[in-house]
């Protein structure tokens, strides 16, 4: 079959980006034993390569921060990422066992005040600029390290139903133990970079990946009680989704 030139353009540059992918997939799926890389000759072997590939597609990653190579141990994956489930991340179905929003989480309060509704959130809500609402803001935990920064308007009177000691792994978690149910949601997610305010609250370097997200939850009588605002560490999150054809 011939090659569309198009396709090939990119040469050793091409390859490693290719490489480069596949060894990524791997990296965050935990998937090198120990954590510790193949060499570089089995890389070579593996992917038909040259050597001028492999180690391009190695510094790529060390520039990522995903791996590093340590004298006398060989090269090693730094992290692995943590796969969340989307109907997960929207508080509709029971976490897996071991998933973050099994109770794994903690939690560090910002603010917790009762504030007019902003107009932008009243928009998201259907609701009148001004009406009552409880605003939270918080940094989710994981680890001990800071996992994401959110901030959320509930309109009333979910709001008045919450209170900060239902508040100590996740957000589900304390509307559950508030008797507040979560009916549906919907999220925008897109990619942005830290700002300086992310790097204080994520404790990462400033310009490192963030996921943005707004999200709006519904009750049993399809009416919006929360607009939450989000801001995820890139570095750490994958979001995981599985989809089915109905047969005809």
């Amino acid at each position: 079959m011939p090659v569309d030139r198009r396709r090939a353009v990119g040469g050793r540059s091409a390859d490693a980006r290719r490489i480069r992918d596949l060894l990524r997939s791997q990296v965050n799926a935990g998937g090198f034993d120990g954590g510790k890389l193949p060499t570089e000759d089995r890389l070579i072997d593996e992917f038909g390569a040259s050597r001028a590939a492999v180690r391009e597609a190695l510094a790529l990653l060390r520039e990522e921060g995903l791996i590093e190579r340590i004298k006398g141990i060989g090269t090693i994956a730094l992290h692995s990422k943590i796969v969340v489930r989307l109907t997960e991340n929207h508080g509709v179905v029971e976490p897996a066992p071991g998933s973050m929003w099994s109770g794994q989480m903690r939690v560090r309060v910002l603010d917790w005040c009762e504030v007019p509704l902003p107009t932008i959130a009243a928009r998201r809500l259907d609701a009148a600029a001004g009406d009552r609402s409880l605003r939270i803001d918080y940094v989710a935990m994981l680890d001990g390290s800071p996992l994401g920064v959110a901030t959320n308007y509930m309109r009333w009177p979910e709001g008045a139903a919450l209170h900060p000691s239902h508040f100590h792994t996740d957000w589900y978690a304390m509307l559950e133990a508030a008797g507040v149910p979560v009916s549906e949601t919907t999220f925008l997610w897109e990619a942005s970079v830290a700002d300086a305010q992310d790097a204080t609250l994520l404790d990462i370097p400033v310009g490192s990946p963030v996921m943005l997200g707004e999200q709006v939850i519904y009750g049993p009588d399809g009416c919006a009680y929360d607009f939450a605002l989000t801001r995820a560490r890139g570095d750490r999150t994958a979001m995981f989704s599985h989809a089915r054809r109905k047969p005809a």
